[in-house]
């Protein structure tokens, strides 16, 4: 921390915590939703749909 962040009330630290916290959860649950969703694509169905024009679904 520098001399800003030393400078602010120990409640507006907690506050930016938390906030970085609760961001880096929401973007580990959205990866996880995309790697859901690419399941789903890849059981089938919604993929044979989507590729019709002759382009294959790569795997990651």
């Amino acid at each position: 921390m520098g001399l800003v962040a030393a400078n602010r009330p120990a409640s507006v630290q907690r506050y930016t915590g938390t906030t970085q916290a609760f961001s880096l959860v929401k973007f580990i649950y959205s990866i996880n939703i995309f790697f859901i969703a690419s399941g789903y694509l890849d059981a089938g169905k919604i993929t044979s749909l989507m590729f019709q024009d002759g382009l294959r679904a790569t795997t990651i």
